[in-house]
């Protein structure tokens, strides 16, 4: 009989709010959180607003060592894994790691950090570029940061599709776990700008 899939434990960080409940009294508040694109100029674009993450500082979260090495769209997926640990009070220390698994989703990868270091190339030479280039700006980049945080050693998989590889994560883990390959899987889905 298949394992049943439940969630325990949530980490939010979004326009909205970061934190779970921060993130559900802005979504209940009936404000928009869609504003203009300061962080770049995007007048060349048919867009030109966004849902943008204002006042993140990652240093309240999170060690320099890793701050330096990783995007924010990696830093936003550490920072949730962490609070979705702590929601459903799961201690890894207590699991058989290599039962438990992650399942994140990317549209593209560390764009801020990749588009940051080829203009650092473009200007001053590849010497200048970060050797932590290679390992920040790829669609993968999260879920091995999440997994070696966290010693997992089970079950991983990264899942390419934009706006819908949130849900599809959400049920590839359910899958994972109904077929008793993993008992714990960490799953999420982010992008930032």
């Amino acid at each position: 009989m298949p394992q049943e899939a439940v969630i325990t434990g949530l980490g939010v960080i979004a326009p909205s709010g970061i934190g779970a409940s921060n993130f559900w009294n802005g979504m209940v508040s009936g404000q928009s959180f869609i504003a203009p694109i300061t962080k770049f100029d995007p007048s060349r674009y048919a867009s030109t607003v966004a849902g943008v993450v204002e006042g993140f500082d990652p240093a309240a979260f999170l060690d320099p060592r890793i701050i330096i090495q990783t995007d924010r769209w990696t830093q936003f997926d550490l920072i949730c894994a962490s609070a979705a640990l702590a929601d459903a009070g799961l201690q890894l220390r207590d699991e058989d790691l290599t039962r438990v698994g992650a399942v994140f989703a990317a549209g593209t990868g560390g764009n801020e950090y990749g588009q940051q270091q080829l203009h650092i190339c473009a200007s001053q030479g590849p010497k200048h570029v970060s050797v932590y280039l290679s390992i920040a700006w790829f669609y993968a980049a999260s879920i091995g940061q999440v997994s070696i945080y966290n010693k997992i050693r089970g079950y991983g998989r990264n899942i390419c599709a934009e706006a819908a590889g949130g849900p599809i994560a959400m049920g590839h883990a359910a899958k994972i776990i109904a077929q008793k390959t993993c008992d714990v899987v960490m799953v999420g889905g982010c992008e930032a700008l």
